[in-house]
């Protein structure tokens, strides 16, 4: 028996690697909406710390003031699509579903980091004698960007494998639990009456005239000819010395 199966599809280390990375990439991002992305201080003597979910002001009253912002949704999104990346290049053998949802959460992280580098670097106003320090958020960004980056270069490079069909395999037949099963023996009186009895005749075959195509059946035998009716023979001649049986008058 030969059986011709497609054995289950290995997947390539490439794509293990960048789905790992997609992962690490979803944790640093995630980890970089906590702490303080950037601060600015300024002459007066007061600072600004800036992230992804507050704004604290300190220096101007006795008391911080603190501000709510939703800058770490982006964030957060780009981690969930990420993770999900990973997953579909770990347990699927689909390679543009990683590659396009690793695509999109890369993309978001991309332009988180580069929103908070452009904005920390502008300048509030044009005599901002301010200074600005890199704060922990801003570099776990930017390390969760190039980390993702990372691994849509290598799931992009992976090149698709050819198909090919399984060589087929022996497979020994299955073998029956069941015993054979043995031939049915006759009583022995019941064997030698069927070894005197003789061999049945064969009958003789039975012919039949072909029947033409119009219907009418093929004549084997002559027709019988009509019945005719015998010939008259004459009275016998009466014997010389005898009376005729007319003249007697016994034939009238």
């Amino acid at each position: 028996m030969t059986d011709i199966s497609r054995p289950p599809a290995r997947r390539s280390p490439v794509r293990l690697v960048s789905g790992l990375l997609w992962l690490v990439a979803a944790g640093l991002g995630i980890g970089s909406t906590f702490p303080v992305v950037f601060t600015r201080y300024f002459q007066s003597g007061f600072r600004i710390d800036t992230a992804y979910w507050q704004t604290r002001t300190e220096g101007l009253n006795d008391e911080p003031i603190v501000g709510t912002t939703y800058l770490g949704v982006p964030v957060v999104l780009a981690a969930v699509v990420l993770v999900g990346a990973c997953l579909v290049a770990l347990l699927s053998t689909r390679r543009w579903g990683a590659i396009v949802a690793g695509t999109f959460g890369t993309g978001i992280l991309v332009d988180s980091a580069l929103t908070w580098w452009f904005g920390m670097a502008t300048p509030e106003s044009e005599d901002d004698q301010s200074r600005i320090e890199v704060g922990t958020g801003l570099v776990l960004i930017t390390v969760a960007t190039v980390v993702a980056l990372a691994a849509l270069v290598l799931a992009l490079a992976e090149r698709a494998r050819p198909q090919y069909a399984p060589a087929p395999y022996y497979q020994p037949p299955h073998q029956p639990t069941h015993p054979p099963m043995r031939p049915v023996q006759m009583p022995p009186h019941m064997a030698q009456q069927s070894a005197q009895q003789p061999p049945p005749q064969p009958q003789p075959q039975r012919w039949e005239p072909e029947t033409p195509s119009y219907g009418v059946p093929v004549q084997t035998e002559a027709p019988q000819e009509p019945d005719t009716p015998a010939p008259i023979e004459p009275p016998p001649a009466p014997e010389p010395g005898t009376i005729s049986r007319k003249l007697d008058g016994e034939d009238k």
